[in-house]
């Protein structure tokens, strides 16, 4: 069944790029790249009762060119043999990229994660609710064939794991790292919901478990579909929020 879907998905994107070559001249045709990104920041906010975030996007002087082409093995963020990369040049309200000729996306930018901080109560919850579906859920069911490295749970781990200001080392970190909750699933909090609608002019309403929400915010996308279905489907960015 995955076979077939992925087939059918190949046959849309083939007949779809065939329409904007003849239409477009997409062989003959290229924008000059002019690339624009935004700086990276996350400020330690905390807000009393639910702000609708109002998102912003800042240039940076330069960047370099990435060369065009198909990415090589090593390059590929994914041991799948389906997998592929797109690297993107931002044009005003535009993105384009080499990989994906021919076409351009619209600017829809928004922050893929958006969540408030979980009490100790309800991370208790979340940790035995996610362990139980690791334990329960047999090894071969996982998100996607093309994901087959990626679980249906992501439980703590001390691995790979930024606390913000608990520095690895010092007193505490090693215990809250092994109860911090991983921020792929979504969760009460909200969290990594991945919706394009959360963007300029959105108003989301979110639920406070602790004494100043501590808010956070980032995983920014220049544009996106219907979610992440593919979990990596975004145009990924750099960029800054402004928070009012």
């Amino acid at each position: 069944m995955a076979s077939m879907l992925e087939k059918i998905d190949e046959m849309l994107l083939l007949a779809v790029y065939k329409k904007v070559c003849t239409s477009l001249g997409a062989s003959r045709r290229r924008w000059a790249p002019k690339p624009f990104v935004a700086r990276s920041f996350k400020p330690p906010t905390t807000y009393s009762k639910p702000t609708p975030p109002r998102v912003m996007i800042g240039p940076v002087s330069s960047l370099s060119e990435p060369s065009p082409g198909p990415p090589s093995p090593s390059s590929s963020p994914s041991p799948a043999a389906s997998s592929r990369k797109a690297i993107w040049y931002f044009e005003g309200i535009y993105a384009y990229s080499p990989q994906i000729p021919g076409v351009r996306f619209p600017g829809l930018t928004h922050p893929g994660i958006v969540g408030t901080a979980p009490s100790a109560k309800l991370l208790n919850v979340w940790n035995e609710r996610e362990k139980r579906l690791a334990e329960t859920s047999p090894q071969t069911l996982k998100l996607f064939e093309v994901l087959h490295q990626r679980p249906l749970a992501n439980l703590p781990t001390p691995e790979n794991c930024l606390l913000g200001k608990i520095q690895e080392g010092t007193a505490g970190w090693h215990k809250v790292a092994n109860e911090a909750a991983r921020t792929i699933p979504g969760r009460e909090n909200g969290g990594n919901c991945d919706i394009k609608n959360l963007s300029r002019g959105s108003k989301v309403y979110l639920p406070v478990f602790v004494e100043g929400a501590n808010l956070s915010t980032g995983d920014m996308h220049f544009s996106q579909g219907d979610g992440e279905v593919s979990f990596c489907g975004a145009i990924e960015m750099s960029g800054f929020l402004e928070l009012k």
